[in-house]
């Protein structure tokens, strides 16, 4: 069984907040690199969809961004950092 924990560290730049992310990541065991999503780059209506791929249906939808960052992720932890 698996349990799901969602984080949410929130402080001025420069606090440590992605070097917890990374321990966390390292303590988890990963093999790869954290993932890592700008949130800073999806400000804007018609790049929600980059992010979380198109509607099924369309020719050449896929997940998008965020699925693509869970895929790669060998312990489920994603950085979403500029939120």
């Amino acid at each position: 069984e698996h349990k799901i924990l969602s984080l949410f560290l929130m402080g001025d730049s420069g606090v440590g907040k992605t070097e917890v992310a990374r321990t966390i990541h390292k303590a988890l065991g990963s093999k790869t690199k954290l993932a890592k999503i700008n949130f800073g780059n999806y400000s804007s209506h018609d790049a929600l969809n980059s992010l979380i791929g198109s509607p099924l249906g369309y020719i050449g939808s896929d997940g998008g961004e965020l699925l693509k960052r869970v895929n790669e992720s060998d312990v489920g932890l994603i950085l979403i950092d500029e939120f």
